[in-house]
């Protein structure tokens, strides 16, 4: 192997192995770098990013966990009307949020939000949780095209 080597470089002239040798010393390393180190850098910090995230998620569900410790026994509210899909869409549109509602199976109430702001979004789902007779059964909340916006799908089920 090495025999069959040293005669590739001695059949060549100087200058190209000056350029054999700038490719070992220069080309192997930069490869080596573009093709390895770059890529698991990338999924290093990729990684790291998601992890602030869900380390942020986390530190606001014990937030709401405190405030629902804190909160007083819920009330029956059995003596009082459920709102119905209208009043419902005209409670997010106040809101600023538009969405889509359907009719569940099991008499609960889907909703569908495309690209809306978190920060609007989840104080509406706090105080109509509160002010209504509907439970949040199902969230399921996907990071939006911009930053801060997410695509929300939950379904609230009568109390």
């Amino acid at each position: 192997m090495t025999g069959a080597l040293e005669r590739f470089v001695l059949a060549r002239t100087r200058r190209e192995r000056w350029l054999l040798a700038l490719l070992l010393v220069v080309g192997l390393p930069l490869g080596w770098y573009h093709g390895v180190i770059v890529p698991l850098e990338t999924r290093e910090s990729a990684s790291r990013q998601a992890l602030l995230e869900a380390q942020a998620l986390e530190r606001w569900l014990e937030a709401r966990r405190a405030e629902l410790a804190a909160l007083p026994p819920a009330d029956t509210r059995a003596d009082r009307p459920l709102p119905g899909l209208s009043a419902i869409d005209a409670s997010l549109q106040e809101a600023g949020l538009s969405a889509a509602l359907s009719t569940a199976t099991g008499g609960g109430i889907a909703v569908l939000l495309e690209e809306v702001e978190f920060v609007i979004l989840m104080p509406w789902l706090e105080a109509f949780e509160r002010g209504t007779g509907y439970d949040l059964a199902q969230l399921s909340l996907r990071r939006g095209d911009q930053p801060g916006q997410v695509r929300a799908e939950f379904l609230l089920r009568p109390q």
